[in-house]
């Protein structure tokens, strides 16, 4: 049995997002009070990073058009901070008004993935819900990973899942450094194994200030400045399995691997060329339920 921690210990680590996605869409739902097919600059290196989501996402459509995400892009405050308070941004403080040109972006990513893999209920650490799975790919890397697991959703999605390596950052302010740890996984994985697993059910809520979007701007359709002076999004994670009965008494096989650390959650799209969201999962984000020995 391979225990799927690569870290000697998970207290003080949290669960963290990267969605850039939603963002995207964002930046489409400007169009609409500022023109179509308008170009950014950008300020920083973040902004660097991200702009390619945007003009690739133009090129492919789907990019721009997620349909579990929910955008807003205005210049009006009060239309921005409604949006904000009535779906629960958490911990986010609003600007109290825009200045001449300011625009503020937001969005609430809900991604609910049901496996197809049936899954028996069992515990993690005597108190965590997990999830005993069987014919799981199981695939070996090359690099810092020591192998990913790959699970194949009713929706289509991938989802796949990576002990957290000893090199990765255990702090990640904005996220990109997740983004690159999973690209180079990607571009390594080899051959994979069918497999038993045991994963936790994970759930969690994620609300992230993107203080590095701030000063990305443009100009609208009259040449009038348009500058990101708030952006925010909201990540709601859950993925279920279809479950299997367990006779009264019935002992589990041992699992090959157990997901008992923290680990790396990605999910990836048919026909879209990045994740859909990248996520440090902790024991924050493991359901939780009491458990027998």
């Amino acid at each position: 049995m391979t225990n799927g921690s690569g870290v000697s210990g998970d207290v003080g680590i949290r669960s963290e997002v990267i969605a850039l996605y939603p963002l995207v869409r964002c930046l489409k739902a400007a169009e609409a009070e500022l023109g179509g097919n308008r170009v950014w600059a950008t300020t920083t290196p973040e902004q660097e990073i991200f702009y390619p989501f945007y003009v690739w996402g133009e090129k492919q459509r789907s990019h721009a058009f997620l349909p579990e995400a929910e955008c807003i892009a205005t210049r009006n405050m009060a239309a921005y901070r409604q949006f904000v308070q009535q779906r629960s941004f958490r911990g986010v403080e609003v600007p109290a008004a825009f200045t001449p040109g300011g625009l503020g972006i937001a969005s609430v990513f809900r991604l609910a993935p049901r496996c197809k893999h049936a899954a028996t209920p069992t515990c993690i650490k005597g108190y965590h819900c997990g999830m005993y799975l069987e014919g799981v790919h199981v695939f070996r890397t090359v690099g810092s990973a020591k192998f990913v697991a790959e699970l194949e959703t009713e929706q289509g999605d991938r989802i796949y899942l990576s002990p957290l390596p000893d090199a990765l950052p255990k702090e990640l302010p904005n996220g990109f450094a997740i983004a690159d740890f999973v690209d180079g996984v990607h571009h390594g994985l080899k051959a994979f194994e069918p497999s038993s697993i045991i994963v936790p059910a994970v759930d969690f809520v994620d609300v992230t200030d993107f203080r590095w979007m701030q000063g990305m701007h443009t100009v609208d359709a009259e040449e009038l400045p348009a500058v990101i002076e708030a952006a925010v999004g909201k990540v709601d994670f859950q993925m279920t399995f279809p479950e299997r009965a367990v006779s009264p008494g019935q002992n589990l096989p041992d699992p090959d691997v157990v997901f008992d650390g923290p680990f790396v959650l990605w999910v990836e799209r048919r026909d879209i060329h990045n994740p859909l969201l990248i996520s440090v999962i902790a024991q924050d984000s493991w359901r939780k339920r009491p458990c027998a020995d």
